[in-house]
């Protein structure tokens, strides 16, 4: 036991060793009383210091190793970690490049192969379909040498046979923006008769007029040299049918009568909408209405 005096009252009290450094409040004056350290005695006195002067927070010297080894360990652990990562980065971006640079010699040899392909150098220069209304040109006749100055042509709008009985308000424009004159048959869709067949010189027009209400097909042939004899063009000749079906209306009422007008052309024309396809000869033959006597103009 550690007797301890109040300096203030004096009153004494009696403590434990462990309670040494430590205060406690006097029982005579109610003042806190320092419980000091005995005088140093020999060697016990020592051994009491070491004990005393340990902290109660203060870490065992072994638990003070184990943790001074984690951030040595943690430390090993992140270069290697940071090398491995290192590697696995470089590796990946080695292999992406070499894969673009292979990908992209390949599609430069594959580029280089379709320029070199005549049907792809073919497909640059071919219109597309929807350039192509009126006409294939890819069907077109190819200009022969043909002696234009002794060539046979008949006069702009001149009728190749006898006109068929019609009453009707109707209008069709024909339009030839083509290099070649042209013979044009209106055939009626219900009777298969030939109701108009008009000679069109080429980069000029002819409407046929007062047309009967019905559904019509329209046949043509381009060339130079008209022979009268054959009914036919000597040379650059073609034979087409327009791609779709000419459909005439007509009503009358209290206000008067409206009738269509429709426009065709022979030749290639941007943003049209038909397609004309080719037919053989004897097919537009069949469409030519009965001989009527011609004069041929040059």
């Amino acid at each position: 036991m550690i007797d301890v005096e109040c300096t203030t009252c004096g009153t004494v009290h009696h403590a434990s060793p462990e309670h040494l450094g430590k205060r406690l409040r006097c029982a005579g004056c109610g003042v806190p009383v320092l419980i000091a350290l005995p005088p140093r005695q020999g060697p016990r006195s020592s051994a009491i210091d070491v004990e005393t002067t340990k902290a109660p927070d203060v870490v065992p010297a072994k638990n003070r190793t184990n943790l001074s080894r984690v951030p040595a360990i943690f430390g090993r652990l992140t270069w290697k970690l940071w090398i491995v990562l290192s590697s696995l980065v470089l590796a990946a971006i080695v292999a992406t490049v070499g894969v673009e640079f292979f990908s992209n010699k390949s599609s430069s040899q594959a580029v280089a192969k379709i320029n070199e392909s005549p049907a792809a150098k073919s497909q640059e220069v071919a219109p597309t379909p929807s350039s192509i209304p009126d006409s294939d040109s890819s069907s077109m006749p190819t200009a022969q040498d043909c002696d234009e100055r002794s060539a046979r042509r008949l006069a702009n709008g001149f009728l190749l046979g006898e006109e068929a009985s019609a009453k009707g308000h109707g209008v069709l424009r024909i339009i030839n923006g083509t290099e070649f004159d042209a013979v044009v048959n209106l055939v009626d869709s219900d009777s298969h008769e030939t109701v108009r067949s008009v000679y069109v010189r080429n980069h000029n027009r002819y409407s046929f007029r007062r047309l009967n209400p019905g559904i019509y097909r329209a046949y043509f042939t381009t060339g130079t040299d008209w022979d009268e004899n054959e009914d036919s063009f000597n040379c650059n000749t073609d034979y087409k049918e327009f791609g779709r079906s000419l459909v005439l209306e007509e009503r009358t009422d209290s206000r008067g009568t409206e009738y269509s007008e429709l426009e065709i052309t022979l030749h290639p024309v941007v943003a049209g909408n038909v397609v004309s396809a080719k037919i053989p000869k004897a097919g537009f033959r069949a469409t030519l209405p009965q001989r009527r006597s011609q004069k041929s103009r040059h």
